[in-house]
């Protein structure tokens, strides 16, 4: 199980940190969710995560917890990451501000997000699970700004279904990515989907 946590101060100094084995618990992250009452979890090491930035690839340390009781392990992956998903937020939201917002085609806009392995199929892909997840986002949007849910899906194109609900995502916050992190982070908390 994975929790998306919020981590201030960027991938930089994520990865500083990492690296020195110096990664904390935010408060409330090591409450157990598969135990009534919840019990604070122990930490259980690490595991190395692929990012992808707009122009570089490494490595960060994902920290692991272990309920002791139950023997399941939680993830606390930081909000600049996706789940099962290699390039960080920043990146993914550029794509889509150039392929949903600005009407660039997927080839333009991926190149736009990144210099990383930059491919037409990735900027499809990340399309189709965002697609995929359009009514758990629009429940999650009912649930959170009951005035501000997007509206149904209508029959017209996808891009333009996508770019309306970004809208509504990016209402109030200064960047597409910073919205992102957000809501992926509570949709995530409260339905166990990230926003793709």
């Amino acid at each position: 199980m994975q929790k998306i946590i919020e981590f201030a101060g960027g991938i930089n100094r994520y990865r500083e940190l990492s690296g020195k084995k110096s990664l904390h618990i935010p408060d409330g992250a090591d409450m157990c969710p598969f135990c009534e009452p919840s019990h604070p979890m122990r930490r259980h090491g690490t595991y190395s995560r692929t990012a992808v930035t707009a122009g570089e690839v490494f490595c960060v340390a994902v920290l692991r917890l272990l309920c002791a009781a139950t023997g399941h392990t939680v993830s606390l992956l930081p909000d600049f990451l996706l789940p099962r998903k290699q390039h960080v937020v920043v990146v993914v939201a550029a794509f889509f501000t150039g392929w949903a917002l600005k009407g660039l085609s997927l080839t333009a806009s991926v190149h736009q997000a990144t210099s990383s392995y930059p491919s037409r199929q990735k900027g499809a892909y990340w399309v189709r699970c965002f697609d995929r997840n359009l009514p758990k986002t629009r429940s999650y949007m009912a649930s959170v700004r009951p005035r501000q849910t997007p509206p149904a899906p209508s029959p017209g194109r996808l891009r333009d279904r996508v770019a309306r609900v970004l809208d509504v995502l990016r209402e109030g916050f200064h960047s597409l990515s910073s919205a992102f992190e957000f809501h992926s982070r509570n949709m995530h908390a409260l339905i166990g989907v990230a926003l793709l």
